[in-house]
């Protein structure tokens, strides 16, 4: 009988499985969600990749052969010199080398410069001027000149960082205090005692989770519905009687819940198989093109296993992930499971997806937004709450935001909870398989679960 009644429960399993793994809606949702995941991350990568290979190549600026530099605030005293002396000129940029820097008399007026330097078309005037905002460093250009905007735009971008550094060696300053106000100011918050973290840690310790948890909020809310309708129509159907006689109602209920999460996961799992694809290929081609491309995932990978002594992105954390990634699943799945189990017609369908949605969107929304305002044991908490780890755990573990004895603590909390609402679920089912008459209330909920046994 024992046997006859778990084969029935992997029949449910199979022919639910089945029934919504052939459905259309499926099929295109899944192979179009992946062909974009995967052409994305590809384009991302190829532009950006080939971005980044231009940037190392800088604006030509070949036709300048004269710069001539009037400075009206005189306090760049002999700065074509400094100039021309500059020890890392050629860093600066290479056409540097070739170009005459000239003094021009600072009180001569701007318009008798710019006549002196018209007669050859490979000049331009250099004009620096003290303004309340600051000082203003243009360039000029004759009418009849071979010198582009593009050129002229390149050369005072890296002449102001010449100037800049002439400002500063010509300070009463010493070289350490120099130094020490050219360091840029980086801010962030640690708790003492804690090592801060880099603007690239917290990056990642950000977009994984909120990546994570976007989508899972999205996949609980189209399988929850397809949940609850499955066993509202179950309890219509003619074959209610037969079924009852067969398996038990807790079977009933876990082979549908087992079912569509399964479902769900299998999907999320392709999603994410088509966005490492997409990476991979990226990757590949990017380098192709530009040898000195590094692997953002990697540097990413390397990174994190380097700030949490390995455990990030290691084999155990993969495992523990995944294992959380299903029980999230199956969590929320359940339920969705006990509210389907109150459902008795179809008009209460839309009630129920109501009921079954508030949780998910204050729990998907607070698994999104409170790491960005919350800090210390409130976070913590929500690694704990079943409710809001099914959301975040999985993308910590994996990043190791999150100890391993501290997941596997959570995980054991998440699989109690989803024992009890496997429990609860199939003595609802049962206790209001027949119910009609009066609209369905909590106190007769309540009943129905006290009479089964």
């Amino acid at each position: 009988m024992n046997k006859d009644k778990a084969s029935s429960w992997i029949d449910i399993f199979r022919f639910t499985f089945m029934q919504q793994l052939k459905s259309k809606s499926f099929k295109i949702a899944t192979l179009l969600i992946g062909a974009i995941t995967f052409t994305l991350i590809l384009a991302v990568l190829f532009f950006t990749g080939r971005d980044s290979d231009h940037e190392e190549d800088m604006q030509g600026i070949e036709n300048i052969n004269q710069v001539y530099i009037l400075d009206t605030t005189k306090e760049f005293k002999d700065i074509n010199m400094y100039i021309d002396s500059y020890e890392d000129i050629s860093e600066v940029h290479p056409d540097f080398t070739k170009i005459e820097f000239k003094e021009v008399d600072g009180e001569m007026n701007l318009s008798d410069a710019m006549e002196d330097i018209s007669a050859e078309d490979d000049r331009l005037l250099i004009h620096i001027e003290r303004q309340e905002d600051g000082i203003l460093l243009q360039a000029l250009l004759p009418e009849e000149t071979l010198i582009n905007e593009d050129e002229s735009w390149e050369l005072v971008d890296k002449l102001s960082q010449i100037i800049e550094t002439y400002k500063k060696a010509n300070s009463e300053l010493t070289g350490e205090q120099i130094m020490a106000i050219s360091k840029p100011i980086i801010p962030t918050v640690a708790l003492a005692g804690e090592d801060p973290l880099s603007f690239e840690e917290q990056i990642i310790n950000f977009f994984i989770p909120y990546l994570y948890s976007f989508i899972l909020y999205f996949l609980l809310l189209i399988y929850g519905q397809t949940m609850m309708n499955s066993l509202m129509v179950e309890k219509t159907s003619k074959l209610t009687e037969m079924l009852l006689t067969s398996v038990k109602p807790k079977f009933v209920v876990a082979g549908k819940i087992l079912a569509t999460s399964t479902v769900a996961i299998l999907q999320f799992l392709f999603w994410i198989i088509c966005a490492i694809a997409g990476f991979i290929v990226g990757v590949i081609v990017v380098q192709s093109q530009n040898a000195k491309y590094l692997n953002p995932v990697v540097e990413i990978v390397e990174m994190v296993q380097k700030n949490t002594d390995g455990f990030g992105f290691s084999a155990l954390s993969i495992i523990l992930s995944i294992i959380a990634l299903c029980l999230g699943f199956l969590f929320y799945f359940s339920i969705a499971g006990i509210i389907g189990s109150t459902l008795s017609k179809a008009e209460d369908v839309s009630s129920g997806i109501g009921l079954f949605t508030l949780p998910v969107i204050v729990f998907g929304m607070m698994s999104i937004m409170v790491p960005t305002f919350v800090e210390g044991f409130w976070l913590k908490i929500l690694n704990y709450f079943p409710f809001t780890s099914a959301f975040i755990l999985p993308a910590n573990i994996l990043i190791g935001n999150i100890s391993t004895s501290g997941g596997i603590i959570s995980i054991a909390i998440l699989l109690i909870s989803i024992i009890i609402a496997f429990i609860l679920s199939g003595k609802l089912y049962k206790g209001l398989i027949f119910f009609k008459g009066e609209k369905l209330s909590f106190k007769n909920i309540v009943l129905a679960f006290k009479k089964v046994e």
